[in-house]
């Protein structure tokens, strides 16, 4: 699953060609780090710090909401372009999640990475479908009922509008990176995703073209 996230969806900012899948008891895939860089003499290292630390939150599978994360992306980075690029990636990993089926969203999964002299969201990882866990996980970050149309449907509109600098801009950035994100139903069967996690009811590889379809390309 996640050789086709980082295929589809250019919130990721991951090569799919760099990762190394390794087959063991359980298959795993494997990130290059981006937290350090190597060079023949030197090791350089950054700062990741998870949305849990960045909201001075103790406590594993804490509870937040997604508003939360984002006025403290806010009050971190000052660019205004800057935290709109950030916004906008933000929302396309959370109907990514979704649609992958990654219930698994909390505080230590999102983190922003501390690089010359910005901050950003970090690019993705630890992403799974973990729906389909026996033990049922579900998300810890969530919408508030404000933000949302149904039980399961944010009303990004509302969102990029209340939480964007340029509404317009992120709008159409939006618009444009879930076109991408569209790519991804066909690209899961292509390299041939498992039946049982095609078939899953909480898999919703056709959720990036629902989610695109309402949002206007201006903000009303």
């Amino acid at each position: 699953m996640d050789t086709i996230l980082t295929a589809a969806a250019p919130g990721s900012r991951w090569d799919y060609r760099t990762l190394t899948l390794l087959e063991g008891n359980i298959p795993s895939l494997w990130l290059p780090r981006f937290d350090r860089s190597m060079t023949q003499s030197d090791e350089h290292r950054v700062g990741v710090e998870s949305m849990y630390c960045l909201n001075k939150m103790v406590g594993n599978g804490a509870r937040m909401h997604h508003e939360t994360v984002l006025t403290a992306l806010r009050r971190s980075i000052k660019d205004n372009d800057h935290y709109d690029q950030n916004l906008c990636d933000y929302l396309i990993r959370d109907v990514a999640n979704a649609a992958t089926g990654n219930t698994d969203n909390h505080g230590r999964n999102t983190s922003i990475i501390k690089r010359d002299g910005e901050l950003r969201l970090s690019p993705a990882y630890d992403i799974a479908p973990m729906a389909m866990d026996d033990e049922g996980i579900s998300p810890t970050t969530v919408w508030s009922g404000r933000y949302r149309k149904s039980h399961e449907d944010p009303d990004y509109t509302s969102i990029i509008k209340d939480f964007a600098v340029d509404a317009s801009a992120v709008v159409s950035n939006f618009r444009a990176k879930l076109s991408q994100l569209c790519r991804l139903n066909g690209m899961a069967r292509e390299l041939g995703l498992p039946s049982s996690a095609l078939k899953h009811r909480r898999v919703d590889l056709m959720r990036p073209a629902r989610v695109l379809e309402p949002v206007p390309s201006a903000p009303r």
